[in-house]
């Protein structure tokens, strides 16, 4: 995790409750840092049993400095450990399960993929979106990716991104840059802050909007609301789902201090303090 605006990224046992490592990084980046992800280089690497030997920390700012560094106090990113992202305004990143790929989601740029296998100093990422087509005024559209999720877990072709204008837009990243499908979700072009795909149905998107509040809604049918739950009384800082047996459960941290859980097939909400 990172300890606020400080850059200092800390590795904590969740057994003890202490932190087993630590590091600042408040000397190589510039601006908080955006997205912290893991990548085991070895098949033996275990985090979770405290052994942290064979696992990388790919870490982004928000204006797009990319490390990748293993936490050693010792270790110093340099040469392809170290490049720049398109843009100065990253808003998160996600690393994909499948392809390996770091997705980038930026106020003034399209979302970007990049390979972490190849060489990236002074290179481009390996796909970008363009963006929609010019408005009948011929004035750009806004951007503003939020979050992305893949909606064929596994494959990694098919992406979802939600911005903060409401809309959820769709990508096939095989078959072309432009959006597949643009969508406005919600009436008042409220911002839409998290998207997930749903595990149990491979045609359900969770979304937030700014409000705090999940929606799911069905890709089947151009992204119609299937349900909305009411959530937190402020924004939502994060999300993830949990699902076992059949059920699934969407979990939410708010600036309310609160976790939420919901269940789309339930009318009921459980709240944790």
């Amino acid at each position: 995790m990172v300890r606020g605006k400080s850059n200092i990224v800390q590795v904590f046992d969740v057994n003890s409750g202490s932190v087993e490592q630590e590091k600042d990084y408040s000397s190589i980046f510039d601006s908080p840092i955006k997205g912290l992800h893991s990548i085991k280089t070895n098949s033996k690497a275990n985090s979770v049993e405290g052994s942290l030997s064979g696992v990388k920390h790919v870490m982004v700012d928000q204006e797009g400095t990319c490390i990748i560094d293993s936490l050693a106090k010792k270790s110093t990113p340099k040469g392809d450990n170290v490049f720049k992202l398109k843009g100065d305004n990253v808003v998160k990143t996600c690393l994909s399960e499948s392809t390996k790929y770091l997705q980038v989601c930026s106020r003034d740029m399209t979302l970007q993929l990049w390979d972490l296998n190849a060489s990236k100093q002074g290179a481009s990422p390996m796909w970008q979106a363009r963006n929609l087509p010019d408005d009948e005024l011929d004035i750009k559209v806004p951007i503003f990716d939020k979050g992305v999720v893949e909606c064929d877990p596994g494959v990694g072709r098919v992406l979802a991104t939600c911005t903060g204008y409401g809309e959820i837009r769709h990508y096939d990243i095989r078959a072309q840059r432009r959006a597949v499908s643009n969508v406005s979700v919600t009436k008042d072009l409220l911002l839409l802050s998290h998207i997930a795909q749903s595990v149990i149905n491979e045609h359900h998107l969770y979304v937030i909007t700014q409000e705090g509040h999940p929606i799911v809604v069905d890709r089947r049918v151009n992204c119609r609301i299937v349900r909305t739950m009411p959530g937190s009384k402020g924004s939502v800082r994060d999300i993830k789902l949990i699902s076992k047996n059949g059920v699934e459960l969407l979990m939410t941290g708010g600036c309310d201090r609160h976790i939420r859980l919901f269940d789309q097939t339930q009318e009921s909400r459980k709240n944790a303090a």
